[in-house]
């Protein structure tokens, strides 16, 4: 028997004499680490009284560490030097003692003894038991939840429980009452999990198989009620005197770092989500352009192989006109939607007549209702002020794009009526309620759910057989977004379709509005007005130059060419006073 076996045999008797439970031990072969529970007396250890009974042991030195008060929890260290004789050998050891009182009163002592080489200074191996201290402190503040459990004798003992917001186990007790009390404690999603993962036969089975530990992140639901995320890591020590089992549980707060991990999942998915938006809406936008280029291009194929036929001619020219006339709503409903989706739509807040309003609006879909022999009406239940405060240009686009889809997707014979009521109104605003009901085809359920999609359409004959883009609809619906309204609908195949858009507009009395209401223009243009009149024309690309000057000379208007801004400029500095009437200049100039 070696003198570090005495010393072990001597204390286990001890501690065991005196009715204390022995919670664990580690054991090499040169130190000894033991933890007992119950109403241990570190000061006991430090006056060594106890330790020298059987006249087998000497006091070498002792002293005692201060006393360190945690948060629900009292400290007691000592650090005794002893030499020890066995056999006419001497030799000197070290015991470490550290105690702590739980919250139900219970005592923790944390035992450790080592030999000492008597060639070193002392005062260093004083040193080492400090920092050795000070590194448990640090870990229990940095791991607030530490159980030590004997998978062997299926019982378990907290060790630590400090500054945790996470329900917990009794103080000790039973493995399975342990991980009964875990299961409670998180989140349905997570029960089974948490379970199948530290249920004593997967932790057995996970250390035959080699790990040295296991870790799982998951959600707990706090004493508190909030859910928190919560890091618990299991680590496999063996007991070499008895062959035991034991698991040394930390669980550790990670919500702040796991939210952030949650944040920039999120960020990266919304990345990706709005790449793969972008290169489909590429896609499908140089898709949609190209429809109607080939019809222009093929159109002017087939004018220029049959210039002698006028009929066919002008039938090519007719479709070219029309194509043109697609293509160019096209390019500015695309706009309009990049505009809306980097954030650059505004929305004015201007005084506006309603009557006017309700006026364009008839004037743009009557002429389209009479052209299909759609039956066009309109209700104003609403008793109008007469001015409002909004962005009148907007509200037309919506309501007249509402209007012409209607018009579009009924067929002859049938009926669009567009209403307007007022749903509620206060002293400073007007809640509008307008709503644009057809005759039509209708739309299944399926389409309803993305029909505010970019580009989307009923089905792919739609677009041939009815036209469009398929961008109407998700402009219409960011521009009410926009103006803090809302967009709905109603729908049945074969039946028709009811779009409803209410819109808050400022009111503005006739007594708050000094300027008198204008009148609309007249539909006639009078171009004779411009005949004989000079103009500067700065453009530099030669096809706009030529359809340019063609349309203002057949006007008798007089042109100039500037082929950049800087001649543009040079011109008119030449020129005499009042010698030209205007200038029209590209937005984009070269040479400015």
């Amino acid at each position: 028997m070696t003198t570090l076996d005495l010393l072990n045999e001597y204390l286990t008797d001890y501690f065991i004499e005196h009715d204390y439970e022995k919670i664990f031990a580690f054991l090499t072969d040169d130190v000894h680490c033991y933890g007992f529970a119950e109403n241990i007396e570190i000061e006991s250890l430090a006056d060594g009284r106890k330790m020298v009974e059987s006249g087998r042991y000497q006091q070498y030195m002792s002293y005692k560490l201060d006393i360190q008060n945690g948060k629900n929890i009292s400290d007691d260290s000592a650090i005794i030097y002893y030499s020890l004789t066995h056999t006419g050998i001497t030799v000197e050891y070290r015991l470490i003692g550290n105690s702590r009182i739980t919250d139900t009163g219970r005592k923790l002592c944390l035992l450790s003894f080592s030999m000492i080489n008597p060639n070193q200074n002392l005062t260093l191996y004083n040193d080492m038991a400090q920092n050795l201290n000070r590194i448990s402190s640090a870990l229990f503040s940095i791991v607030p939840m530490v159980i030590s459990a004997n998978l062997t004798k299926e019982k378990y003992e907290m060790l630590n429980y400090s500054h945790f917001d996470s329900k917990v186990a009794a103080w000790n007790g039973t493995y399975n009452e342990l991980i009964s009390a875990g299961v409670q404690s998180v989140p349905q999603e997570f029960k089974k999990i948490f379970e199948d993962t530290f249920k004593r036969e997967s932790v057995l089975k996970a250390y035959e198989n080699g790990e040295s530990e296991i870790t799982l992140v998951h959600q707990q639901i706090g004493d508190d009620g909030v859910v928190r995320w919560i890091k618990t890591q299991c680590i496999f020590v063996k007991d070499n005197t008895n062959d035991d089992l034991y698991t040394i549980t930390m669980a550790t707060d990670i919500s702040q770092s796991k939210q952030q991990q949650l944040d920039l999942q999120q960020a990266l998915e919304t990345a990706e989500a709005a790449t793969q938006a972008k290169s489909e809406f590429l896609s499908r936008m140089s898709h949609e352009i190209r429809t109607p280029m080939n019809a222009i291009m093929g159109m002017t194929a087939i004018a220029k192989a049959n210039r002698g036929d006028y009929v066919q001619v002008s039938e090519c020219l007719d479709k070219i006109d029309m194509s043109s006339h697609f293509l160019l709503t096209l390019i500015n409903d695309i706009l309009e939607m990049s505009r809306i989706e980097s954030g650059r739509t505004e929305i004015k807040h201007t005084e506006f007549n309603f009557d006017l309003l309700a006026e364009g609006i008839k004037t743009v879909v009557e002429p389209l209702a009479l052209k299909r022999n759609i039956r066009y009406e309109f209700i104003n239940n609403a008793e109008c002020d007469g001015y409002y405060v909004g962005d009148v240009v907007r509200v037309q686009q919506i309501l007249v794009n509402l209007i012409t889809n209607a018009i579009k997707f009924t067929r002859s014979d049938g009926r669009v009526r567009f209403s307007v009521n007022i749903d509620s109104q206060t002293e400073n605003q007007t809640l509008f309620c307008f709503t644009v009901a057809d005759t039509g085809i209708g739309m299944s359920e399926q389409f309803m759910e993305k029909m505010f999609e970019p580009f989307t359409q009923e089905d792919g004959s739609n677009t041939s057989e009815y036209g469009g883009s398929g961008l109407g609809l998700a402009i219409s619906k960011n521009l009410v977004a926009a103006m803090n309204g809302t967009i709905s609908v109603e729908s049945l195949v074969g039946i028709g379709t009811t779009f409803t858009v209410k819109l808050p507009l400022d009111r503005l009395s006739y007594s708050e509005h000094e300027k008198q209401i204008p009148k609309p223009l007249d539909k006639k243009i009078d171009f004779t007005v411009l005949k004989g009149s000079h103009i500067i024309m700065a453009e530099d690309h030669p096809l706009n130059v030529m359809v340019g000057r063609k349309l203002l000379e057949q006007k008798g208007i007089n042109v100039t060419i500037a082929e950049n801004g800087q001649i543009a400029v040079n011109i008119f500095e030449n020129s005499q006073p009042f010698e030209y009437d205007a200038i029209l200049m590209d937005i984009r100039m070269p040479v400015m």
